[in-house]
């Protein structure tokens, strides 16, 4: 019989999450499929029922990714695979290893479930796994790891738990890039259109990056450790798409999964054709990148090219020159950030930053004060994450969390959890929680803060509030620091209690360690809740509830409204209670239909509001609210499906990951009444 090579890129599909097909094992069967032909059964998966099903029948090799959201999902997957058949090999390739041989040999000492251990790039070195196994009959322990054969990237222990590899496969460092492509060769057809669970199509145009920060994983450098670029053929990259394009038959999100789009001249090429190709077929809902880091000007021409499919990101991670020498960046000058943003919103575009919270040697205020040149840079959406400590990165060795004081713990990974063939899994994300320059405590109030940022800013859910503020001397940033502060009690009570339980929720979360946290979770009526009402993504909780509250959003900008007032006595409180009213009558309320209101504003309530209302003018008038339809259609759909029975929230929560502003209201001049 031919022998069954399973590969598997496995993600916890209980609840619907963002997730791509499965290219990265798709590149591998294409590539082994290339050289062995029709001699071995080669299957591909990404559903953890789907595999766990197809191992009753007894693979010879059972290869997975290892990635932080799917190492606990991938122990389930082993131990049915070696019940059912003892003599399955196992090999493991992915980033999730610390660096080099010693990383992997520390890897496969403490998970003696595994075989062998594919490092870096795989297609070559596993299509050298299944050559040996075509041409040496029986169990693979026996004819690779008992008679140690090095192979170039494989990495094993033998029986004295001696680490044995080989050296590089020569197809890891050429450029360019010649393996066959697994769209093109059918590998992705059936994981495209999944309408149970919708998967993105991504697609590599290059491997590698030349720089050296120190909290990534290097984005696919070579075995060699070259700091290099390594170039898909451009007539590979564009039939590709064109198979994506021509072939979805349901709207779909593109990502293009290299680390600096923008960085070689042929990215101007490849994104319009990206956009041609949108123009051509109206199926792709918008397009996912991570720009380069220095060529400002590309940036620029490649944003302009994608127009509405991209909302231009440019990741900063810290406004604080000296930090960013101590995480291995060099960011550009802050004259050439704010001409960047400036250009783009003369373009009519947006433009978002991602900055990092717990960097080596930033401290809270410093880290604050870097959000205020965000901010002031114009920035329109900050993105602000926890720095996962993934294995792989220089961040995550020892000599740096001693250097830095980093100290981290594990928290659920939103959406990694379920139960697969009757045994419960969940995944960890690692995080920084401590450094030598912040405590755990500013980590835990900076989260309400931040909570804040994402809601009034990145959502726009008070938006008009902050800007007001800011033009009259209290910086948004500062305002939103303060409202992030315990409000009074008696006048305040819905907000106050939510600050209460937002903090208790996000303290509650951490855990020292993963033996911890599944002593807690795996409780009978703890997990029984984990599935039942899924692990709360807080900031989004905080913006759906405000949606569904009418007391708790009531209270936000009564809150916010007596700050502002307490801070600039000068203004007259009407306009500022004016101005508060209409930045909360512009967010939707539960039930969600398309009523239009009325508000009448002021003069110098209208001279104020002016960017937000269509049409402008600046006497005392009515505005309509209106509901864009879309959005409404939007909220529909999955209320029909997680709404009335399951919960509203998680369907605001999920529109809103869609569309960021699903919850605002358009304003206009009001049409007189008739008589």
């Amino acid at each position: 019989m031919k022998p069954k090579v399973f590969l598997a890129d496995l993600i916890h599909n209980q609840r619907i999450y963002n997730y791509c097909v499965p290219l990265n094992v798709g590149c591998v069967a294409a590539k082994v499929a290339s050289v062995v032909g029709t001699e071995a059964d080669i299957r591909v998966f990404k559903f953890p029922d789907l595999l766990l099903e197809a191992l009753e029948e007894k693979p010879d090799i059972l290869a997975l990714s290892n990635y932080d959201w799917n190492i606990n999902l991938n122990r389930v997957v082993i131990a049915k695979a070696r019940a059912l058949n003892p003599d399955v090999f196992v090999v493991m390739g992915g980033p999730n290893v610390r660096r080099g041989e010693a990383g992997c040999a520390e890897f496969l000492r403490t998970r003696r479930d595994i075989d062998a251990y594919v490092m870096n790039e795989g297609e070559e070195a596993f299509t050298n796994i299944v050559l040996h196994l075509l041409s040496h009959p029986g169990s693979l322990r026996r004819t690779l790891i008992g008679e140690r054969v090095s192979l170039p990237q494989v990495g094993f222990l033998d029986a004295d738990g001696a680490f044995v590899t080989g050296g590089h496969c020569p197809s890891a460092s050429a450029n360019p890039i010649t393996h066959p492509s697994p769209w093109l060769t059918g590998w992705m057809d059936g994981f495209m259109d999944v309408t149970s669970f919708p998967l993105s199509p991504i697609v590599e145009t290059t491997r590698g990056c030349p720089y050296k920060c120190t909290y990534c994983t290097a984005w696919g450098t070579a075995a060699t450790g070259t700091k290099s670029i390594r170039q898909y053929p451009l007539e590979t990259v564009f039939a590709e798409l064109d198979y994506i394009f021509s072939r979805s038959k349901n709207p779909f999100y593109l990502f293009l999964g290299d680390a600096n789009i923008g960085i070689l001249e042929r990215d101007l090429e490849i994104v319009a054709e990206v956009r041609r190709l949108a123009d051509t077929y109206r199926n792709v809902v918008g397009v996912g990148l991570d720009s380069s880091k220095n060529m400002v000007k590309r940036n620029i021409e490649i944003y302009r090219i994608l127009g509405d499919l991209c909302i231009p990101t440019f990741a900063q991670q810290t406004f604080n020159i000296d930090v960013s020498e101590h995480i291995g960046r060099r960011n550009v000058s802050l004259e050439t950030v704010r001409d960047l943003v400036a250009t783009v919103h003369g373009d009519g575009e947006r433009i978002s930053t991602d900055l990092l919270v717990g960097l080596p040697t930033e401290s809270r205020r410093r880290h604050v004060d870097s959000i205020k040149v965000a901010f002031d840079c114009g920035f329109d959406k900050l993105q602000i994450s926890d720095i996962r400590l993934l294995k792989g990165t220089e961040m995550e060795e020892d000599y740096q969390r001693e250097r830095y004081g980093l100290k981290s713990k594990v928290r659920i990974i939103p959406n990694a959890f379920g139960v697969y063939g009757g045994a419960k899994a969940i995944d960890y994300e690692h995080c920084i929680r401590e450094t030598a320059d912040m405590s755990e405590e500013d980590f835990l109030e900076l989260r309400l803060f931040h909570a804040h940022m994402f809601v009034c800013l990145n959502l726009e859910i008070g938006r008009p509030l902050l800007d007001f503020s800011t033009r009259h001397g209290l910086h948004a940033i500062d305002l939103l620091e303060k409202v992030s502060r315990s409000p009074d009690a008696d006048r305040f009570p819905r907000l106050a209690a939510y600050f209460r339980g937002f903090i208790d929720q996000a303290r509650s979360e951490w855990f020292d360690d993963e033996d911890g946290a599944n002593a807690h979770y795996f409780d009978e009526t703890r997990f029984a809740g984990l599935m039942r009402d899924g692990f709360p993504k807080l900031n989004y909780d905080y913006a759906s509830r405000l949606a569904i509250d009418a007391e708790l959003k009531a209270d936000l900008f009564g809150w916010m409204s007596a700050i502002v007032k307490r801070e600039l006595p000068a203004l007259e409180p009407a306009l500022i209670d004016e101005v508060a009213a209409f930045s909360a009558e512009r967010v939707m309320l539960y039930p969600f239909t398309g009523e239009s209101r009325r508000m009448r504003l002021s003069a110098a309530a209208r001279a104020e509001l002016g960017r937000y209302i269509d049409g402008g003018g600046d006497a005392a008038a009515e505005v309509e609210l209106s509901v864009d339809d879309h959005n409404i259609e939007l909220f529909r759909k999955n209320l029909e499906q997680f709404g009335a029975s399951n919960s509203v929230a998680l369907a605001v929560q999920l529109v809103l990951q869609y569309s960021n502003k699903a919850l605002l209201r358009s304003v206009r001049p009001a049409l007189p009444t008739a008589a």
